[in-house]
């Protein structure tokens, strides 16, 4: 094919997708509504070249067919398979899954026993035709309108395969060694043999070394971070799943009761991981460092992916909505950054977002597909906590500062996403704005979002970050330390706004122990007794800066302010020692935020905030937000905690008429 100089980026484009998907027309023809594609895999020896039929089936009267989750990778198309006659052009990645389903019989779960009491490797010629669907061949990749249509069934395709294949890539880093270990261990785990005990003999320490550093290398396959397995893993067959690696398989049950026994170990990996060792150490478990960090992340992410399948069918009580689905996917990478968004679509009703708002279209800028997102939720959860996803990082693609980019890797939900309720299993515990609804505007191009709230203070001063080993390792930086926080108490007195030095000292320790992750105010004893406080650390801190420094610097006894237990159990957050040593890490990652009111917060965007950025509470927001005014329009910030409009205050100011409503222009 003749690429011509004079066609334009869309043309190209375009041109580009048919040479690399098909090397001959009319390979597809078009699907009526109600209808998918399936492959009929024809059986043959592994050596001979790829062929299948491509059948066109009405969705709601189909027979059974296994459905293949894998990934598609940065590799070209330069392999080729035959789909009745024609030549369609595949992948490395796909033609490797496609020449060891045609010809591997399939173990069943828990149990060596191949079907059709086949034995591996035995000729499969003439075996039934595997029917199968796979995205890159079932849809025409080329046809936009198609691909839109498809992606709404995609769900549903997953949901109704008998099976579920899932294709790890081909053998390599003892992959077989991998999964044969953890089938002996899966079974006899099952007949209730602990196999492990057995293996902690000397001559096996070297084969269970060799196992774990296998397992970890398994686990950080690009398939657990793709972002399409939550919804195929998650709807797909799950009794039913068997995991191909190579020529090596393991059922999902089998892998799950591995991980389970992994997951037992991973507070010892974390504990173990912080500790500074040589990189070829190894804990009692013969787990090399680099091998534990794997593993951990790994076990992890499939750890993740069970919990999602509980939320999907309603073990945990609660439908998971479309927000906690896009918060838990936001480690994950898809080649096509709008199928961040698309690939969530089948875990969630309608009742989470808006679907007539919602952009559903391959050929739409990425920007206005995120956009039409936020515009979606906002419209159906009359809640604005998807913005708080937009505090973090954002690509070239990303320009208006209230949508949030999912296609840039974060673990972060903004400082207080904790608390918003979007999360199945959080409790709302911030209620900035009260019961109110979000009152939000959209332009016809989504160019702006227009909000409405009540502003409330301005920032005046953003406190300095300390890092844990500078203040651990260097007196001078424990001084500054201190030094700074002298400066906020300062501030603070010389406000006024604290009806007593109690209450100003209270405002100022929970700013101090905020984190995003936690309530500084529910901390349970067992909770401050494992921060591991150093006496040493409370001495030091305690005794620089001489008399001076009374006023913030107080005495264990004035520290512990409320010390009696609650009718709970719970102690006060301020507890003297556990205080302190959080505060030690705390202040690593986050500064406290001062307004010109002299109010006392916290923000973990230190780079993003300014002085002169307004601090607003949104209708329809649990926490507050901070806006910088350019021109006569706004830019979102970030979300921030500030101790005194955490509670509905700002609402009840605006009730009692001291403050007034006002609309704020987002670009």
């Amino acid at each position: 094919m003749v690429l011509k100089s004079d066609l334009t980026v869309a043309d190209l484009s375009q041109q580009l997708t048919s040479t690399r998907l098909s090397t001959e027309p009319h390979v597809y023809t078009r699907l009526e509504v109600g209808e998918i594609r399936i492959i009929e895999l024809i059986a043959d020896e592994k050596d001979k070249p790829l062929s299948c039929h491509l059948r066109h089936e009405k969705f709601d009267s189909m027979t059974s067919y296994v459905a293949l989750s894998y990934t598609w990778g940065t590799e070209p198309a330069d392999r080729t398979i035959r789909i009745d006659g024609k030549s369609l052009r595949i992948t490395p990645n796909l033609e490797a899954a496609l020449l060891e389903f045609r010809q591997e019989p399939r173990r069943s779960p828990l149990n060596n026993n191949f079907e059709d009491n086949q034995e591996p490797g035995s000729s499969s010629q003439q075996a039934a035709p595997l029917r199968i669907w796979i995205d890159a061949i079932c849809i025409n990749q080329a046809d936009s309108e198609e691909r839109n249509a498809q992606i709404k069934l995609m769900a549903d395709i997953y949901r109704s395969a008998s099976e579920l294949f899932i294709w790890l890539g081909v053998e390599s880093d003892d992959s077989s060694l991998a999964i044969s270990l953890m089938i002996s261990y899966a079974q006899e785990k099952v007949e209730g043999d602990n196999t492990l005990s057995k293996w902690k003999s000397k001559p096996c320490r070297d084969v269970l070394r060799k196992w774990y550093a296998a397992c970890a290398c398994l686990f950080e396959r690009e398939w657990f971070y793709r972002a399409w397995i939550v919804q195929e893993y998650v709807l797909g067959g799950a009794p039913d799943t068997i995991f191909y690696c190579g020529g090596s398989q393991i059922s999902g049950s089998e892998l799950e009761i591995c991980c389970k026994h992994f997951s037992q170990r991973v507070r010892t990996f974390y504990e173990w991981m912080w500790v500074p060792k040589e990189p070829n150490e190894v804990i009692e478990s013969d787990l090399s460092f680099d091998s534990c960090k794997a593993l951990v992340a790994g076990v992890t992410r499939w750890g993740q992916l069970g919990v999602n399948k509980d939320f999907v069918y309603g073990k945990h009580g609660k439908v998971s909505s479309l927000l906690f689905w896009l918060r838990m996917n936001r480690l994950t990478k898809a080649t096509n950054p709008r199928d961040m968004i698309y690939c969530l679509l089948g875990l969630v009703d309608s009742s989470h977002y808006d679907q007539d708002a919602l952009i559903i279209d391959y050929d739409a800028s990425i920007q206005d597909i995120y956009a039409s997102l936020v515009e979606s939720i906002v419209l159906k959860t009359k809640k604005l906590h998807v913005l708080l996803a937009a505090c973090n990082d954002r690509s070239t693609e990303i320009t208006r500062t209230w949508i949030p980019d999912w296609s840039v890797p974060s673990n972060s939900w903004g400082v207080l996403g904790h608390f918003c309720g979007d999360m199945p299993s959080s409790s709302q515990y911030f209620t900035a704005s009260g019961k109110s609804e979000a009152n939000a505007l959209f332009d016809k191009s989504r160019l702006t979002m227009t909000v409405t709230g009540v502003l409330c203070d301005l920032i005046s001063l953003i406190g300095p970050v300390y890092t844990w080993e500078a203040m651990n390792s260097n007196p001078d930086t424990l001084v500054a330390f201190q030094t700074a926080y002298q400066v906020i108490w300062r501030w603070m007195c010389k406000k006024e706004i604290f009806g007593t030095e109690r209450e100003a000292k209270e405002s100022l320790w929970k700013a101090m122990l905020f984190c995003g992750g936690d309530n500084p105010k529910e901390r349970t004893k067992s909770d401050l007794d494992r921060l591991g406080f150093e006496e040493s650390f409370r001495s030091r801190y305690l005794t620089i800066g001489g008399e001076e420094n009374k006023g913030l610097v107080m005495e264990p006894a004035e520290m512990v302010l409320l010390q009696d237990q609650e009718p709970d159990g719970r102690i006060s957050s301020w507890f003297t020692n556990a205080l302190l040593a959080e505060l030690r890490q705390l202040s690593s990652s986050a500064a406290i935020i001062l307004t010109e009111e002299g109010h006392v917060g916290k923000t973990s965007y230190i780079q993003k905030l300014k002085s002169g950025d307004l601090v607003c509470v949104m209708l329809g927001s649990d926490v507050p937000m901070a806006l910088r005014q350019v021109d006569n329009h706004y830019e979102y910030v970030a979300d921030i905690y500030l101790d005194g409009i955490m509670h509905g205050e700002a609402i009840q100011a605006l009730e009692n008429g001291q403050v007034q409503l006002q609309d704020f222009e987002l670009h």
